[in-house]
């Protein structure tokens, strides 16, 4: 019922593109972020599960390294029975990519199933963001490229340019090195200077644009941009079984994530640099409503049917 609001689905081209396929349970996105509310009515289904953990008894039941991983792992604070942490960041970021679509309440994901259950992509929750800290990132991505996640979505990033820690980047390289595909949002500083890890050429890089396709006013640019997608007043879930929207690359990032999602849904076999080769080269030219960023904003608004 609240599609109508998802204005953003529109200019990103995804209705075309569920006509195709709307997401596979096979595909698995970890939100590197501040968590996910599982108990959202919106975000059911698409919560991904650790088949080899059971959930709440204080054992590492896989021999992964980590108790009661069942839906993910709170890198953050080392506890894998809070996955909420304490913002809504994470949610929202989340629905984009697998809230329950065609369900009949609240928003569509982008890969978020055809309404049926367990239809759609799973969204592996992990915690850089946590209830009492703030880390486990590098420990965090190289979870999820060990653990079955093919695509990780960051929105998130350092905030002063050009640093980083060794350890990220590492991590980074390795989540490559197992075929998986790493996106992270540019950043909100209005800058061309390059703010990791978002500038980092072992990831795909997200600017922001409104729904027009013009450069959001807070996004980042630059070469280092490998892709645009929308990212004002982005409406998805929240945190309490709410919804609302939100702006920033964080939103954008998650679009791509989910259309990445899509692709493996609709190809398995695709390899990682033919999926990326297909996003960059059929995106949309926005260089005429953007004509002082001209190879500043990647290759240009993400095109999902195409």
């Amino acid at each position: 019922p609240m599609l109508d609001s998802q204005h953003h689905y529109d200019v990103a081209n995804v209705f075309g593109a569920w006509n195709h396929t709307t997401g596979s349970p096979d595909v698995v996105v970890q939100v590197l972020d501040t968590g996910i509310d599982t108990a959202h009515p919106d975000l059911q289904q698409n919560i991904w599960q650790n088949p080899g953990e059971i959930c709440g008894n204080g054992v590492d039941d896989d021999g992964n390294g980590y108790v009661d991983d069942c839906n993910g792992y709170n890198h953050a604070d080392d506890t894998g029975n809070d996955l909420l942490g304490g913002h809504w960041h994470g949610s929202h970021c989340g629905g984009t990519i697998a809230a329950d679509t065609n369900n009949g309440i609240g928003c569509a994901g982008v890969a978020g199933g055809d309404g049926s259950p367990d239809s759609g992509a799973k969204l592996m929750i992990s915690l850089g963001f946590g209830d009492s800290n703030t880390g486990g990132f590098a420990e965090a991505l190289i979870y999820g490229a060990d653990n079955g996640a093919q695509i990780s979505s960051n929105s998130w990033g350092y905030t002063s340019p050009d640093v980083c820690e060794q350890a990220v980047i590492d991590a980074i390289d390795y989540y490559n090195d197992e075929g998986g595909i790493v996106v992270f949002a540019a950043g909100n500083d209005n800058s061309e200077a390059c703010y990791y890890p978002g500038c980092y050429d072992g990831v795909v890089g997200v600017a922001a644009l409104d729904n027009g396709g013009t450069r959001a006013s807070f996004s980042n640019y630059g070469e280092h941009i490998d892709i645009s997608a929308p990212g004002v007043d982005v409406m998805s879930t929240m945190t309490d079984g709410d919804y609302g929207t939100a702006s920033g690359t964080s939103m954008a990032c998650p679009h791509v994530s989910g259309v990445l999602a899509l692709g493996l849904s609709y190809q398995p076999t695709t390899s990682k640099d033919e999926l990326l080769m297909c996003a960059y080269d059929t995106a949309t030219n926005i260089d005429e409503l953007n004509p002082e960023y001209v190879g500043n904003l990647g290759a240009g608004m993400i095109d999902t049917f195409a």
